[in-house]
């Protein structure tokens, strides 16, 4: 009889397996937008490190229209191995580290989910939830040539560290990643109090904070920096691109203030006004700190820490759909968790919020175009998704308990 579930979970894996053969099929041949501005950026930046951002005008523009190359100056030394070699090559080189980078997120989700939260599962329904984790919208999203699973791994290695007594190598991790996006440094709230290393957390990541920057300077001249953070760095959370692939809060509002559905299709870069700006701020604010501080009521400090990384996507004023991957291990470490509570109810709801993030953000409905309403909500799942597993998390930090994990007395050790 215990092979039957094993059974049941191997056989269920054809799924996100068929999903998977299904999105490699159509990603044959195709080279993302952001891979080719990679490229331009990396071309530039050989030519001459002083024009990474263009000219001083093309920065200004690239600002306000929130396109081309908009990151911090020392991304681009991330990105040199591949935009230096041909573009084929360059591009298979790239998507062979993303698809080696979901594989990472979704193993080290459940290995911390069994080490943290005592959320172990029989191998083949380990299996089932990472690859369904694997075939999500964000993930299909970013193996086709976004940075964000390259992010996210940095992230959450640095939880694994600090939740493992490695707390300095934590801080590395944490601004390594914050130099390429900023979202990583919103996980130091809740690491600081999760581990009792929090001076070497710091220490960690004041020295990498400073060391990048330090041994970019030979590299990257002094205006190419005033250019980022003096230029265009104030003006890219002023505003937010209104298509429906933009599943931030502040694209949310934006396209709600529109009249009518093929205006949310473009890629306009509409401002967000400052109450509203402040409001998501306040939110995601409000979020990060509740769940740090959860942790000193004895909240399990992988779930918190976990809910504050899928803080990240709604927040962020260019919520891609790709950027929704930093969700994907709070959605494993809790599809874990129900297993092991056997809490039918939270694993039925997590199926419904994994059917909100299967279809790419960017995927157009024709049942939209029948009432404002509805194309609200459709063009709104991923956050609408992310807001209810932050729900379902801050439930699981309320819960007593190791790790959270209450077992029913059938599962209780004996």
């Amino acid at each position: 009889m215990a092979r039957r579930p094993a059974l049941v979970a191997l056989l269920a894996c054809l799924l996100p397996l068929a999903l998977l053969a299904v999105e490699q099929r159509s990603l044959a041949g195709y080279v993302s937008g952001d891979f080719l501005i990679f490229r331009k950026a990396v071309a530039r930046f050989l030519a001459d490190p002083a024009t990474l951002y263009g000219t001083p005008e093309q920065a200004q523009w690239y600002a306000a229209v929130l396109q081309g190359y908009i990151y911090p100056p020392p991304g681009i030394f991330a990105l040199l191995p591949f935009g230096a070699l041909p573009q084929g090559a360059g591009f298979a080189l790239f998507a062979t580290l993303l698809a080696m980078a979901a594989v990472g997120m979704a193993w080290l989700s459940l290995h911390l989910a069994r080490q943290h939260l005592g959320a172990s599962l029989p191998r083949p329904e380990a299996l089932f939830l990472a690859l369904m984790a694997m075939a999500s919208g964000p993930v299909f999203a970013c193996r086709g040539g976004q940075v964000d699973l390259l992010v996210l791994c940095l992230a959450l290695g640095a939880v694994a560290c600090a939740l493992g007594q490695r707390a300095g190598l934590a801080g590395v991790q944490i601004a390594l990643g914050a130099w390429f996006k900023i979202y990583p440094v919103l996980l130091l709230p809740p690491l600081l109090l999760a581990t009792p290393q929090w001076r070497r957390l710091l220490a960690g990541f004041a020295a990498a904070a400073v060391a990048v920057p330090l041994a970019s300077l030979p590299f990257l001249p002094l205006p190419v920096w005033h250019t980022y953070f003096g230029t265009m760095l104030p003006q890219l959370s002023a505003r937010a691109i209104v298509n429906i692939y933009n599943q931030s809060l502040s694209a949310v509002w934006l396209r709600a203030q529109l009249p009518g559905p093929a205006v949310a299709y473009t890629f306009d870069a509409l401002p967000v006004p400052a109450m509203v700006r402040a409001t998501v701020l306040a939110l995601g604010a409000a979020s990060v700190g509740w769940f740090a501080l959860a942790i000193r009521r004895g909240a399990p400090p992988l779930l918190a820490s976990l809910a504050v990384l899928a803080t990240i996507s709604p927040l962020a004023p260019l919520g891609w759909g790709h950027a929704y991957v930093y969700v994907l291990p709070l959605w494993l470490a809790l599809a874990a968790r129900a297993r092991t509570l056997r809490d039918m109810p939270a694993a039925l709801l997590l199926g419904a919020l994994w059917l909100l993030l299967l279809a790419s953000a960017h995927r157009q409905f024709a049942l939209a175009e029948a009432h404002w309403m509805i194309a609200q909500l459709l063009y709104a799942r991923y956050a609408l998704a992310a807001t209810l597993l932050l729900a379902m998390a801050a439930h699981a930090c309320r819960k007593p308990g190791l790790g959270g994990v209450i077992l029913p007395p059938s599962a209780a050790p004996q």
